[in-house]
Order: structure tokens, then sequence, then C-alpha cells
């Protein structure tokens, strides 16, 4: 019985490794959440590329891959949520929900095998 919790503990690890060997990173900036010059209100934006400053003198932010036009880091937030619903990262809380959930279930599964013997 114990060596199927300790399997389940090295199918566990061995996921993380997995997981967590990852090469390809995704760099982009979060555009903080802002109002404009007619008080309109802006959500935080998750910019592939670089915040930027809009010309003009509405000072609004938008998405650039230009670097000279990139915002102050007073504009930049360090967590983006909005990096979730940005339509290529979509994957992520599915995947991440999938991974809790199969933990919890090795979990489950190595309880009710190690600690109760029936």
């Amino acid at each position: 019985m114990i060596r199927r919790c300790q399997l389940v503990g090295g199918a566990t690890v061995i996921a993380l490794v997995i997981l967590l060997n990852v090469f390809n990173v995704d760099a982009g900036e979060c555009c903080r959440s802002h109002r404009d010059l007619y008080q309109v209100y802006h959500y935080q934006t998750w910019c592939p590329d670089y915040c930027c400053i809009s010309g003009g003198i509405a000072r609004n932010l938008e998405c650039c891959s230009d670097i000279s036009r990139r915002t102050f880091p007073s504009d930049i937030d360090r967590f983006c949520a909005a990096w979730f619903i940005y339509p290529h990262n979509v994957w992520v809380p599915v995947i991440i929900g999938l991974v809790i959930l199969g933990i919890l279930i090795g979990i489950c599964v190595c309880c009710c095998r190690c600690c109760f013997i029936c």
C-alpha cells in the first residue's frame, strides 16, 4: 500500500518538473487601469510587447511595439489579471485547474489506500 503512495508522489514530482521546465516565456507588459482626459475609465490591459503612451493631449495608455513610446514604470502593473483573458492565454486557468484537481485526487487516493485498510 505504501508503494502506491510513493508512486503517486513520484508522478506528481515528475509532472511538476516537466511543467516548470519551460523554455519559451511570454514577455510583455500590463497597462494599469486609468481614466483619460474625459474621465472615461479604461481597464487594465495586457500588451504582448510594451505599454505605451498614445500621442496627443489625452495621454491614454495603449499597446505598441515601439520602445521609444514606452510609458513610465508607474503606469505598468507587475501582476496582470488581464493576462489570463488575453486570447492566447485562455488555456492557462484550465491547465492550473486540472493540475490542482489531479493533485487533490492523488492525495485522496493516497490517503484512502494508505490510511484505511479495507
